[in-house]
């Protein structure tokens, strides 16, 4: 068993190889504790809320053995925070926030749309962009 890396919206598939005699029942639970039986276990159209550890469960009456296996859901960044318009006058501190997710962890780069200046464009002109 190993990681697996996949981009939100794929079909996964775990396989979990078991040899024994007699043969065993195999069975995964994911870590919130959801139980399936068989040998595969496949997530179709993945999402972010299944990203996470399955373990892999062999037993029959001589024993049994655990095998893990760690999903990774990738998944493109949305913006769930953003600061709302603001007036400023000349000289005046502005503070602007964004906040995303995403997986891997998004970079925020902040620029200034310069075609959109309306009566700000004294100020705009005066700030070293």
């Amino acid at each position: 068993m190993h990681s697996k890396t996949v981009t939100e919206g794929d079909n996964v598939t775990l396989m979990c190889s078991v040899s024994g005699m007699p043969p065993s029942m195999v069975s995964w639970m994911k870590h919130n504790g959801q139980l399936h039986s068989g040998h595969l276990l496949e997530l179709v159209n993945i999402s972010r809320n299944e990203a996470g550890e399955y373990k892999c469960e062999a037993s029959n009456e001589r024993g049994n053995a655990i095998e893990m296996a760690t999903i990774d859901v990738q998944y493109a960044p949305t913006i769930t925070n953003i600061s709302g318009g603001q007036t400023v006058d000349k000289g005046d501190v502005l503070s602007l926030f964004c906040m995303a997710e995403g997986n891997p962890a998004p970079t925020i780069t902040w620029t200034l749309d310069k075609s959109r200046r309306q009566q700000s464009s004294e100020l705009l002109n005066d700030y070293p962009w």
